[in-house]
């Protein structure tokens, strides 16, 4: 990683004028940034790793027919009508269970991560 982070600013350097007056400062800063930068891609790799595996934890908890309900309409992104044709079910109780799984995620889920699940199925819909 050290190293392709010095590839990029010798890159970034090669792109700025031949007279740079200051290389010492140049190469410091941006290291410093393209390092602080590779931190903020691992931080966000790393909170959505943990964000996605309690959702994932969370509908796995959820009872036999709300999770796969649950699964079929956002994962799957099957609508009501072709999950209830699907499980022999009416399509009042598909509502029902989904309506029932958002519930229960709401009570399981740290309320920041039902949010980033909240908007999520917002734009899923």
């Amino acid at each position: 990683m050290a190293e392709d982070i010095v590839q990029k600013v010798f890159v970034n350097y090669e792109c700025e004028d031949d007279d740079f007056p200051a290389i010492k400062m140049f190469l410091y800063k941006e290291v410093l940034n393209a390092c602080q930068e590779h931190k903020a891609t691992v931080k966000t790799a790393f909170l959505r790793a943990e964000v996605g595996g309690e959702i994932n934890r969370a509908i796995a908890a959820l009872p036999e027919g709300c999770g796969k309900v649950f699964k079929l309409s956002y994962v799957e992104e099957l609508k009501n009508e072709e999950i209830a044709a699907e499980m022999s079910m009416p399509v009042s109780w598909v509502k029902t269970q989904k309506a029932r799984a958002q519930e229960l995620l709401h009570w399981r889920l740290k309320p920041e991560t039902f949010l980033v699940l909240n908007f999520f199925l917002s734009i899923a819909e």
